[in-house]
């Protein structure tokens, strides 16, 4: 008798060869799909104590596998991938350094195996015997990660624009602000700017009081730093895993701005105090001093638009509206975030990202969510992957323009 054997090649063919040399071989779309075939059939007939089968993968060198019932797959040796070297070469270190080099050789999250789609499948399924590394799109969402997580040595503020409503100003808010919460963590507050009444607090999850940016503001006038900190918890509406809070703007429409320029300066600077990031949604009227402010006293501005051809046109015109009133340094540096339709338009997201590209820093597609459609309380977890996946790379597009 002899050891069963699986010898995978290249094209995906799976030869297994058992004890008494009775070989079978079976054809196969991938490499990896040979690879599972192997573990279930050997699984399949492995006593309790598992049983040791010999392996020849294209992949990697030749080795013995411990393969259990439960499908476990365990090297009687390490794996040892082909060209690449088997042992750790020696690094000449000058006396002050060794800690610094032996932090350095430390694997980054981005080199780390994969542990999405596919691959990261793969990597599960044989208990870490073969370690893939991530696919483009997974090594992109983790750089967007870490830029998320990077450190910054000041507070920050982000504003969210265009003239039109209905532009997704309010769900971007909200979902950069659920993507820093969750990913950076911290202190993170969505502010709804509008002039009269904005629709943040009824996109999040709802608080037991009904105050809002306008009774912060009459505490705000007199109370002193100290005293409002002890007081701020009441005002605004915490959001749970999402781990941002919210301050709702004027909960009734009025003919009267509520919170002019010294006003919202005043909440800024109180704001500011106490939370490391302030996301400030927007109305439409750039003749709104509460709404120059917001633009004057920005890091990074973002351009909110669906994928319309009047959303678009408002776009535009909002970013030509900066650089008439002096904030062309601002708009060059914003981020365009482009929320498709149910039924998107090829031709105009094509001229949308390619004309935005020109005037802005970085243009990020958001795909179309009919739970984000729907324009009531948003919940994560019933938000489509891709959409969270797009929601990472624009809030990395917007710290990226927030210098350090």
């Amino acid at each position: 008798m002899t050891t069963p054997t699986a010898e995978i090649t290249r094209d995906g063919t799976l030869i297994i060869t058992d004890a008494q040399g009775v070989s079978v071989t079976t054809e196969h779309a991938t490499i990896g799909s040979a690879r599972l075939e192997a573990i279930n059939h050997f699984a399949g007939i492995a006593p309790i104590e598992g049983l040791i089968i010999h392996s020849i993968d294209p992949e990697y060198e030749p080795a013995d596998l411990h393969i259990f019932p439960d499908r476990q797959v365990r090297p009687l040796e390490p794996i040892v991938i082909p060209n690449r070297p088997r042992s750790t070469p020696t690094v000449v270190l000058r006396p002050g350094e060794t800690a610094a080099a032996f932090s350095g050789t430390k694997a980054t999250p981005t080199s780390a195996p994969a542990q999405l789609g596919k691959r990261g499948f793969w990597n599960r399924a044989t208990g870490g015997v073969f370690r893939f590394a991530p696919g483009a799109a997974e090594a992109a969402l983790r750089e967007s990660t870490l830029e998320i997580q990077r450190g910054l040595s000041d507070h920050k503020t982000t504003t969210f624009l265009n003239f039109k409503g209905g532009s997704g100003k309010t769900t971007n808010a909200w979902g950069v602000s659920s993507t820093l919460g969750r990913i950076r963590g911290g202190t993170v507050l969505a502010w709804d700017n509008h002039e009269n009444r904005g629709t943040l607090a009824d996109r999040g999850a709802q608080a037991s009081h009904t105050l809002t940016a306008r009774e912060l503001l009459l505490a705000a006038q007199e109370l002193d730093p100290t005293s409002l900190s002890n007081e701020l918890s009441h005002y605004i509406r915490p959001q749970g895993n999402n781990r941002f809070d919210i301050l709702a703007s004027a909960s009734l429409g009025s003919k009267k701005i509520l919170v002019d320029d010294i006003g919202f300066n005043l909440l800024h600077n109180a704001l500011r105090r106490f939370y490391r990031m302030l996301l400030v949604d927007t109305g439409a009227a750039s003749n709104a001093k509460n709404w120059f402010e917001s633009v004057k006293a920005s890091d990074v501005l973002v351009l909110s638009t669906l994928a319309t051809e009047d959303s678009a046109k408002a776009a535009f015109a909002t970013l030509d509206t900066l650089h008439q009133l002096g904030f062309a340094d601002k708009a060059k540096n914003a981020v365009v975030i482009i929320n498709q339709t149910a039924q998107p338009n090829a031709d105009r997201i094509a001229r949308m990202l390619s004309l935005f590209a020109g005037v802005a820093r970085e243009v990020v597609l958001i795909p179309f969510d009919p739970h984000l459609a729907e324009g009531e309380v948003i919940r994560w977890e019933e938000i489509a992957t891709e959409t969270k996946d797009a929601y990472v790379h624009a809030t990395a597009a917007i710290t990226r323009g927030m210098g350090l």
